[in-house]
This record gives structure tokens, C-alpha cells and sequence, in this order.
């Protein structure tokens, strides 16, 4: 593959990541309006269940992911850091009350982790090679 390839579809997987991750976090906070963080029944966004709580991780991740891509290779690392984050998330979600994800939040967050995660590997080369320019 080509580098300048890897280098933009890194950059655009981990752009698309962090925004939908703000909008879904934004959107289930603004729903919920803020109050009753871990006790409060969970918010329906988009077809996707958590409480409070569970939007305001996917918010913080969503903004950080935001802050941090702009360079090829601080989008890679995003990506690594999110993907992990979010297969957690999304495995803690299930077993969590406080978190309260639905089944297709816990199999869009598994699948989403997974995802930032393969092209966080695949994008650094075959050798390990920098993302650099150049």
C-alpha cells in the first residue's frame, strides 16, 4: 500500500472515530441533561443505550480524540489509545450498572475498538516505519 495512502486513512479512520464518538457523548449528555450521572436509567441516541455516565466517557474520548489528530502519526497513536479504550469500555459496559450500554451499544464499541485498533497496526508499515513525512 502505498505510504501516503496509510498516512490518510489513518488520519480520516481516527477523524470519523472521535467525531461520532463527541456526537454520540454530546447528544446522550444534552438528552439526559446532566444529572443523575450513575443512577439514572440510560439514554436511547441514535438507537444506543448508556447511562449518564457512559456518554460523558464517550464525549471525553470523542473531544480527546479530536484535540490529539493531526499529524499522521499522533492520529495512529489516537487510534491505538481509543481503540484500546473502547473495547474495554465496551466489555465493562455489559457487566456495569452504571454504565448501562444496550447490546448494539457493547457490539458497536467492541467493533469500533477493534477497528481503530487494525488500522492503528496495519498503519505502521510493514517494518514499524514512522508515519512521518519524508
Amino acid at each position: 500500500m502505498p505510504p501516503d495512502l496509510v498516512r490518510r486513512a489513518v488520519v480520516a479512520v481516527a477523524r470519523w472515530t472521535s467525531g461520532f464518538l463527541f456526537v454520540v457523548g454530546l447528544l446522550g449528555l444534552l438528552r439526559r441533561h446532566f444529572d443523575r450521572f450513575a443512577s439514572a436509567p440510560g439514554v436511547d441516541v441514535i438507537w444506543l443505550r448508556a447511562t449518564p455516565l457512559g456518554h460523558l466517557l464517550l464525549f471525553m474520548l470523542g473531544f480527546a480524540g479530536i484535540a490529539l489528530v493531526r499529524a499522521p502519526a499522533a492520529a495512529r497513536r489516537s487510534l491505538m489509545r481509543s481503540g484500546a479504550a473502547l473495547v474495554v469500555l465496551g466489555v465493562a459496559g455489559a457487566f456495569l450498572d452504571a454504565l448501562s450500554f444496550n447490546v448494539r451499544m457493547t457490539v458497536v464499541l467492541v467493533v469500533l475498538g477493534a477497528v481503530c485498533l487494525a488500522v492503528g497496526i496495519v498503519g505502521r508499515g510493514p517494518a514499524g516505519e514512522s508515519l512521518s513525512p519524508g
